[in-house]
């Protein structure tokens, strides 16, 4: 039997990656003003688990993946570096600048610790499975 599966349906699942920061609400000055000037607001582990916690969603898996989150940030960094001629040629000098500070700065702070990424799965069981935990 082939059925789909969404998030608000028994058996649906979510899949979150994301960079975070420990603190809620916490982005860098820089980061708001010359790189994501919208909403964006980074992730914050412990605050999303604890609403998690309030709704029928599981916690399937949390995987700490802030080494993957720097060797991406690095090589879009490098990778930037090697295109600098063309990026200034075409977008100039300050938004190359801009980039190259953020990637380098972002490799950095994955690296260092000073800033997270995570990937979370949480699955809404469906009412066998339910039913079978809750009775064992």
């Amino acid at each position: 039997m082939v059925r789909k599966s969404r998030a608000g349906q028994p058996g649906g699942r979510v899949y979150l990656d994301a960079s975070a920061f420990r603190e809620k609400y916490s982005k860098p000055t820089f980061v708001s003003r010359y790189i994501f000037p919208g909403d964006h607001s980074y992730f914050c582990l412990h605050a999303f688990l604890a609403e998690v916690a309030k709704t029928q969603m599981e916690v399937l898996e949390v995987h700490n993946d802030r080494h993957n989150y720097y060797l991406t940030c690095k090589t879009w960094a490098e990778n930037l570096d090697a295109a600098r001629e063309e990026i200034v040629s075409r977008w100039g000098e300050m938004l190359y600048r801009r980039f190259r500070l953020y990637l380098w700065g972002s490799a950095q702070a994955f690296l260092s610790g000073g800033m997270d990424a995570y990937r979370v799965v949480l699955e809404r069981p469906d009412g066998i499975a339910k039913s079978n935990r809750e009775a064992g």
